[in-house]
């Protein structure tokens, strides 16, 4: 948004104040969506309102140039814009504010930094900065989960480089070239087109890898659910079988207590007590999507030898999206069941609670005492296939921040402890298990 006039404007100047200022208005759609977040309209109608809105900025500044009117034309699109979103009304009014206040801010900086330039290179260097703020802001404050993107340091070496390297050619061009207008427009498009598409390119690989992630996690929640009826499935037969030899079981203990024999009576009842432990079931919450993940979970651990114990309190019913359950409950069994891979003592506790609306998560497993950490001291994968791993407790903390919650990794000698904490939508009645 510019509020200066230079006066006559030649075709071409035009034709690129036009361009830059339709760039404008791409990253005030962006930041409102990062802002507002979800829509209250169709696509149609807020590619209309965003329409109108730079058709009017633009008419007022080519055709009046005064610069009161210029600044209305910003703020009050800016202002009716948000409300196509669903967000209360002080935060569409803020909103609104701090990101004209900043695209202001940016074209007063590039006016005092460079006072000779012209209209054209203003406006282009104060967008390029505009955008370089609005990918920053994107991937520090994601307003959904719809893509999942390794934050490494390529993607900021990307931020960095490719406006800065923008702006560094239009000063140069401009400068230096003494190229004819029509040039510099070529230019101008180009360099907001390869901007544009560089990123969204990223994005799109970003989605793609949230698609791969999602299928592993719906095929793991698949898995917990077939587990879940084998052992049911067990459970049964097992009954069926108790009930079959109930008789002659009942027969044996008749005669060894004719018999007055006290210590074979006490062998045959505590070989008999065995027999009627239950399978491994650790979770029968009422949360049926919770209970198979964590049965699941916790039997491989089991099967790997792990001394397992979980103690749950949760409420029946509990309202929580399934895939950001799997993502928190999946991601910290699955970091624990691989630190047990190479411990020789191998143990495994898992503490779910659910009070007052909020719900406390403990994970806590021994290892080895060898961690692997990248360059920023998050928790790196030991595993040999890495396209999809490394990136557990990042997704749960992504998970647990569109439930206002966190999550606090610490070690303890050799034990690996993992807590989270969130907020309930409900306070439904919760249920002890302890196994």
């Amino acid at each position: 948004m510019d509020s200066r006039g230079d006066g006559a404007m030649t075709d071409l100047q035009t034709a690129s104040y036009l361009l830059i200022n339709g760039f404008h208005w791409y990253l005030y759609r962006r930041l409102l969506t990062l802002f507002l977040g979800q829509r209250r309209v169709g696509c149609p109608a807020e590619a209309e309102g965003y329409l109108c809105a730079y058709v009017l900025n633009s008419l007022c500044f080519l055709l009046v140039g005064v610069p009161l009117l210029n600044l209305a034309s910003s703020l009050l699109p800016l202002l009716l814009l948000s409300l196509l979103y669903r967000a209360p009304h002080w935060q569409r009014l803020w909103s609104a504010l701090v990101i004209y206040a900043a695209s202001f801010l940016l074209d007063t900086l590039v006016f005092l930094l460079m006072p000779a330039h012209t209209s054209q290179l203003g406006n282009l260097v104060s967008a390029l900065l505009l955008f370089f703020m609005a990918l920053v802001l994107e991937k520090r404050c994601p307003s959904s989960e719809k893509e999942l993107q390794p934050d490494g340091p390529f993607y900021w070496f990307a931020v960095l480089l490719i406006p800065s390297t923008s702006i560094a050619m239009v000063i140069l061009l401009f400068y230096f070239a003494h190229c004819p207008a029509w040039l510099s427009l070529l230019v101008d498009g180009m360099l907001i087109l390869l901007n544009l598409l560089v990123f969204h390119l990223y994005r799109q690989v970003g989605r793609s890898y949230y698609a791969q992630y999602r299928a592993r996690i719906l095929e793991q929640q698949n898995q917990a659910y077939a587990n879940e009826v084998a052992l049911y499935q067990c459970g049964e037969r097992e009954l069926r079988t108790l009930r079959h030899d109930m008789r002659n079981h009942l027969a044996a203990l008749h005669l060894l207590a004719g018999q007055q024999d006290t210590g074979a009576l006490q062998g045959y009842l505590e070989q008999f007590s065995k027999c009627l432990e239950p399978s491994a079931l650790w979770a029968s919450s009422g949360n049926p999507e919770l209970d198979s993940l964590i049965n699941f979970k916790l039997a491989e651990a089991r099967r790997a030898g792990a001394q397992v114990r979980a103690e749950l309190r949760l409420p029946a019913g509990l309202s929580l999206p399934l895939f950001t359950v799997n993502t928190i409950l999946g991601n910290l069994l699955d970091n624990a069941v691989e630190g047990l891979a190479r411990c020789p003592q191998k143990e495994l506790s898992l503490a779910l609670w659910a009070d007052r609306g909020l719900c406390r998560l403990r994970v806590e497993n021994t290892f080895d005492g060898t961690l692997l950490q990248d360059h920023e001291g998050n928790f790196k994968t030991r595993k040999a296939e890495t396209s999809l791993h490394g990136m557990g407790l990042d997704s749960v903390r992504r998970a647990l921040s569109s439930l206002d919650g966190f999550l606090q990794v610490r070690i303890e000698g050799r034990r690996f402890i993992a807590e989270a904490i969130w907020y309930l939508p409900e306070h439904p009645q919760t249920t002890d298990i302890t196994s």
